[in-house]
């Protein structure tokens, strides 16, 4: 499932999710490195009672310790709930999980073009 289309206001809200990410000070990170995907709702009857957010490529440091990443996840739910409770009248969760990536053990490479 995704967003429905015709929602007003995405941009607005990736910015933000970017701008309320890089105030977490130990995750390191600016606005400019977050990514925000909405991904179109691909099921016509969809109920979209719940939103999801998946934080993806979060690399593992020493500083984005479990309550780091608790914190995230309390911070994007937070962020994002006053906005689909709007535009999404029948929403009626929204549900945050951080997965932490290891470059060590998932495998990752970067290419400049």
């Amino acid at each position: 499932m995704g967003v429905p289309d015709g929602v007003q206001g995405l941009e607005l809200l990736m910015e933000k999710i970017r701008i309320e990410t890089a105030k977490i000070k130990k995750l390191d990170l600016s606005a400019n490195d977050v990514t925000v995907f909405f991904p179109s709702d691909l099921a016509k009857e969809a109920r979209g009672e719940e939103i999801i957010v998946f934080v993806e490529g979060l690399f593992k440091r020493p500083n984005r310790t479990l309550k780091v990443r608790q914190e995230l996840a309390k911070t994007l739910a937070r962020a994002i709930k006053p906005f689909f409770k709007k535009t999404l009248s029948q929403c009626k969760m929204v549900e945050v999980f951080v997965r932490e990536f290891d470059p060590e053990k998932d495998g990752f490479t970067a290419l400049r073009l």
